[in-house]
């Protein structure tokens, strides 16, 4: 994938997530919460507080959905993002 990510832009693998309930009902990650992970695979410029391969958290609304080489990312804005998670 040579992509070139501009300005305070993110481009973010969303982590796929599935859910079981007790009785054993999976529950997909599109009905679950509204807080989206993911990892950071590449950074704009501008960018000062995210670097790649950081596991992020995000509004699940928010930010555009591209795919690429048949994988569906998500571009978000530095602000979209709620918190980098240190593994």
């Amino acid at each position: 994938m040579d992509v070139t990510i501009l300005n305070k832009n993110i481009l973010v693998l969303p982590e796929e997530r599935t859910a079981k309930t007790s009785t054993g009902i999976i529950i997909p990650d599109s009905q679950s919460e509204s807080t989206q992970f993911g990892i950071v695979q590449s950074i704009g410029d501008e960018v000062s507080k995210i670097e790649q391969t950081q596991k992020v958290a995000y509004n699940r609304n928010i930010g555009l959905v591209v795919h690429l080489d048949d994988v569906e990312y998500r571009v978000l804005k530095e602000e979209d993002i709620l918190l980098i998670i240190n593994d």
